[in-house]
């Protein structure tokens, strides 16, 4: 009975140091819980709210994989490290149509992370996929270190579907 106990609170206190390092919350059951919000900041909290508030009836999805919203004969006309890619990434914001369940506005937040070769790299696929698609990809752009909600509203207003 004492040694299943010292090893129930060792396996504890182990979880509770490994999920402070790794920035994870552990569970009530002492076991490391790995879920996360959808939205990645505060940016994309204040793009989602934006958007839902413009387009109140139709679905929002956050984070979504480029392959829920792009059929993957897509690939069929892409190069191999584009349709590679193709496979591995996201799109930070997608409205869709509430009854025909399509993509209708398709958004991307920019950061200065974007400025990094490598991100841009990673764009220049991204838009290609796009464009290959027939689909419009808008790039929005906080500049400013304040909530951009409204910003974007008027953004996202703008776009005709």
């Amino acid at each position: 009975f004492l040694t299943k106990g010292e090893r129930e609170r060792q396996s504890t206190i182990d979880n509770t140091k490994l999920g402070a390092s790794l920035d994870i919350k552990v569970g009530e059951s002492g076991g490391l819980l790995f879920k996360k919000k959808i939205l990645n900041s505060p940016q994309e909290m204040e793009l989602y709210r934006a958007a839902k508030c413009s387009y109140p009836n139709h679905i929002i999805i956050p984070n979504t994989a480029l392959s829920t919203i792009i059929d993957s004969k897509i690939c069929a006309s892409l190069d191999q490290p584009t349709s590679d890619f193709f496979f591995k990434s996201t799109l930070d914001l997608c409205i869709v149509h509430p009854r025909s369940f399509i993509g209708e506005v398709f958004i991307e937040l920019d950061s200065s992370w974007h400025d990094l070769p490598k991100q841009k790299e990673n764009d220049s696929r991204k838009d290609q996929i796009f464009k290959a698609a027939g689909l419009k990809l808008h790039r929005i752009r906080k500049k400013e270190n304040k909530n951009m909600e409204q910003a974007f509203a008027l953004y996202i207003n703008g776009i005709t579907v």
